[in-house]
């Protein structure tokens, strides 16, 4: 079974249940399933979308920010970084109950990838220039196997982790040559594409709807990421400090979001974001809003804008855009 196949695959049997009907039945339930009124996915009526996105999975998606949105019978979108989440990592992260009750809310969760580190890590040499087997330091999100890729100048090395410690220490494969401190590293093109199969085989074993949408951790991305992005899900996320807002870009695979995260915390910030609802709803353009743990202090805030968001525009979850404009395959 090729990879699209098993997307098609995946996204039966999560979505729908339809694989376990058995013929005795069918025709009566098909029938009932006739008489009920089709869900439609909001339109934007001319004012322009606003999508709330929430990044890396953090607790306050599920303990402060869906309360918020419920009450107004609206749905944002988490873009979640798998081995972040409990008990993986600290507790400020969801475990696998608060992102099912999520799910069962009618909340949008889709992927920020597996280790959150799809291209560049954060990372350090530990144990250069000795010669003695070299440790790469991370943030306790690449599990053993990955494939990693250093770069020094024109030269590139391959090689994979091993294992790691308790405090998130990569041990690599091999030795390494002590001109070679200070490389770069990153994912290998093999270990990348294991970061994606993995939130796949996950997203598959704990019963959740298929990822269709991805957000690049860091916003960082580049052709060869792309495409194979595209190759697991039908949109991608970059990050940008300066617009926000898709117009040229609507209806492709490509959404582009505005970190707003400090823009709750003073008065000129949340006129900002007011002012950026108001070009999308009068061009009607597109504006995704990107935070990451909005805690109770900022509630009121982060309310306040969703209140405005609605009033003035059409507030969506990105699964809830997708099918009203984009491009469907």
């Amino acid at each position: 079974m090729d990879m699209k196949e098993r997307i098609a695959v995946l996204s039966l049997s999560p979505r729908s249940g339809v694989g376990t009907l058995r013929s005795t039945g069918v025709l009566s339930l098909l029938l009932l399933l006739a008489l009920l009124p089709i869900p439609v996915s909001p339109v934007s009526e001319g004012k322009g979308v606003v999508v709330f996105t929430f990044d890396d999975g953090f607790a306050t998606d599920y303990t402060v920010v869906l309360p918020i949105f419920q009450n107004y019978g609206v749905w944002g979108t988490s873009y979640v970084a798998v081995q972040a989440l409990r008990p993986h990592d600290a507790l400020d992260f969801m475990d696998v109950s608060m992102l099912r009750q999520l799910v069962a809310s009618g909340w949008d969760v889709e992927s920020h990838g597996f280790s959150h580190s799809v291209q560049t890590l954060q990372t350090r040499m530990i144990g250069c220039p000795t010669g003695d087997l070299v440790t790469v330091e991370d943030d306790r999100r690449i599990g053993a196997g990955v494939g990693l890729e250093l770069r020094r100048g024109s030269s590139v090395i391959h090689r994979s982790v091993v294992w790691k410690d308790g405090e998130g220490t990569l041990a690599l494969d091999w030795r390494l040559p002590s001109w070679f401190c200070g490389a770069t590293v990153t994912l290998s093109e093999g270990g990348k594409r294991i970061d994606f199969e993995r939130v796949v085989d996950w997203f598959q074993v704990k019963a959740f709807p298929y990822p269709r949408h991805f957000a690049f951790p860091y916003g960082v991305f580049g052709t060869g990421l792309v495409n194979l992005a595209l190759t697991y899900h039908d949109t991608y996320r970059v990050t940008t400090e300066t617009a926000g807002y898709n117009y040229a870009s609507l209806g492709e695979n490509k959404l582009v979001g505005w970190e707003a995260d400090d823009k709750l915390r003073t008065p000129q910030g949340m006129a900002e974001i007011k002012r950026r609802i108001d070009k999308v709803a009068k061009e009607d353009w597109l504006l995704l809003l990107i935070f990451h743990e909005v805690t109770s202090v900022y509630a009121p805030a982060l309310e306040e804008v969703l209140r405005y968001a609605i009033q003035e525009s059409t507030v969506m979850s990105v699964t809830e855009y997708w099918p009203a404009h984009g491009e469907l395959p």
